[in-house]
């Protein structure tokens, strides 16, 4: 059966494109609305700045309500990387001793940022790709100011059980901050129901909205207790008399919004998000793993092998499952470089990690792709 969505995916309808881990194309609403702002800067300029303002607040509005959010918790930013870069900031004005707890499998954002500002970094290793929750909270003391962890891991595509992890810290009042980047506007997130203190996430992997910008989530608690790590023109209160002189700073996350945003791109992301509404996220989350559950018999019929943890179960919930499956290379003729040059040359497009072939599943992909990519991998096996 043909799926609808790949309508909106023009890269998709003209390859076999599983490689939205890295980044996805574009959806067509996103491209449309981009263009359209481009076009009004080409052809008018900024006479209509006053509705980009508009257009950011309405933004903030559906990132906040994506994660059950206040408006008010909800900052814009650059990328993943800086986002993290700023909480560890924050967290280092508690002074020197205090650690944090990060998966071994973690992508670099999620940790560089902690070991670059000087705290002890304790690393959970994994067990045959699956991350769980006892080690981590054995790794955990009174000097533990935070985990941070992703939702969905890059290479293995673990997804944790965040309800779970952020009532087993709060208990022990310690902070979690996740790194949803593989996981936002596919997989569910309630800040308020799993007791998330922090959130990071880029848009241009599963949100089809390009590069260039990051959401972040910061609730009034964090807030409250750490002062921003860095101020601009746009970080103040009364950013309309711009005076150059200190003044009071303003409350919500969006203090960390220091300059002008990059609006072109902003309305991408508020395209992207409408988008994720209206088809329903648990609806898109559904269409992933009941593709990825066709791609595991699939791949068990050529005896390929499975690095991701795959639970069986295909609740959008409870499930530990996700778009991002890591094979085995082992059995191949080829090196995994010839392999993605092999799989390239008929227009299907992975990913290598962590020694592994990274199949990215998302909501635009359907049985008629896996079939593509299953034939070619059991050609290269032979």
């Amino acid at each position: 059966m043909k799926n609808r969505f790949k309508d909106n995916f023009l890269a998709a309808q003209k390859s076999t494109y599983l490689f939205s881990a890295a980044v996805s194309p574009l959806h067509r609403r996103v491209y449309e609305k981009r263009l359209k702002h481009l076009d009004m800067m080409f052809t008018q300029g900024d006479i209509h700045w006053h509705h980009s303002i508009e257009e950011m607040e309405v933004t903030r509005h559906r990132v906040a309500e994506l994660f059950n959010a206040k408006n008010e918790d909800i900052a814009f930013g650059s990328n993943t990387s800086m986002n993290m870069n700023l909480l560890a900031m924050m967290y280092k004005q508690k002074g020197e001793g205090y650690n944090v707890v990060i998966p071994e499998d973690e992508f670099p954002s999620s940790s560089l940022p902690w070991y670059h500002h000087g705290f002890e970094v304790r690393r959970v290793a994994s067990q045959k790709s699956f991350i769980s929750i006892e080690d981590i909270l054995n790794l955990c003391d009174e000097k533990t100011l935070a985990v941070a962890h992703s939702h969905v891991q890059f290479a293995t595509g673990f997804r944790q059980d965040l309800q779970e992890l952020g009532s087993q810290l709060k208990k022990r009042q310690i902070d979690l901050i996740v790194n949803a980047t593989q996981s936002i506007g596919v997989f569910p997130i309630d800040v308020e129901r799993y007791n998330i203190t922090a959130l990071v996430a880029s848009g241009h992997k599963w949100l089809c909205m390009g590069y260039g910008l990051s959401v972040a989530y910061m609730n009034l608690n964090l807030r409250n207790r750490f002062k921003a790590p860095v101020c601009g023109w746009l970080s103040v209160e009364n950013m309309s008399n711009m005076s150059s002189y200190p003044s009071p700073l303003k409350s919500t996350a969006s203090v960390l919004e220091t300059g002008v945003p990059p609006f072109h791109i902003l309305t991408g992301l508020s395209t992207a998000l409408e988008v994720v509404k209206e088809e329903g996220i648990e609806n898109i989350a559904q269409q992933i793993l009941s593709t990825r559950r066709y791609l595991i018999q699939e791949l068990q019929k050529i005896d390929l092998s499975l690095i991701s943890y795959d639970d069986t179960k295909d609740d959008v919930y409870s499930s530990h499952n996700s778009g991002n499956i890591l094979i085995q290379v082992q059995g191949f003729k080829e090196t995994p470089e010839q392999i993605l040059e092999k799989l390239a040359e008929d227009h299907i497009y992975v990913s290598l990690r962590n020694g592994g072939l990274r199949i990215a599943i998302h909501y635009f992909n359907d049985c008629s792709d896996v079939d593509r990519l299953v034939e070619k991998l059991s050609l290269l096996l032979n």
